[in-house]
């Protein structure tokens, strides 16, 4: 009888998993209309309506989310370990040295454009932000807001003359 109960809870437990992921499938084709069904069946796509970005800015993303998992580092060092026991038993040949090497510098120089272009994205998501922040006080200098596109004249103009503002509070 316990067997039987177990086999059924297990049987019960397995359609309620597979209905959860048909709902999540529901909820990702909704709201992805033209991603491939394999990349939404994938689990470090993140849910989240992201359809006024660019095709390269959400892989770049995806690529820069992937990364920074734990067990990506793992799974690298655990590949290069298995590299160097390979490498030592075959008593480090040139080529394989070779393909080594240049396959670092590709995964680092893709990186870096990852890298780059994920901290251009959340700057300038923080300088709107910012923006927003003067037009809602009152007293703020407005002309701040403009002050990235900004000639190197007007922008050390501007760092003089709020350098004198503090000093003047300082001596208050």
């Amino acid at each position: 009888m316990r067997c039987r109960q177990n086999r059924l809870r297990r049987t019960w437990d397995r359609g309620r998993r597979r209905r959860r992921k048909a709902n999540r499938r529901a909820i990702a084709v909704r709201l992805f209309p033209r991603t491939p069904a394999i990349i939404l069946r994938m689990r470090f796509v993140r849910l989240r309506p992201s359809w006024s970005r660019h095709p390269a800015s959400r892989v770049l993303h995806a690529l820069a989310w992937l990364a920074s998992r734990p067990s990506l580092a793992v799974a690298v060092i655990g590949l290069d370990l298995l590299w160097v026991a390979f490498s030592a038993r075959f008593e480090f040949p040139t080529r394989l040295e070779v393909v080594f090497q240049t396959m670092v510098a590709a995964f680092t120089l893709a990186m870096v454009f990852v890298i780059q272009h994920t901290q251009a994205r959340e700057q300038a998501a923080t300088q709107r932000k910012l923006d927003e922040i003067l037009r809602a006080l009152p007293r703020a200098d407005k002309s701040m807001i403009t002050l990235e596109s900004a000639s190197d004249g007007e922008l050390a103009a501007a760092t003089r003359a709020h350098r004198d503002a503090r000093r003047e509070a300082g001596q208050d």
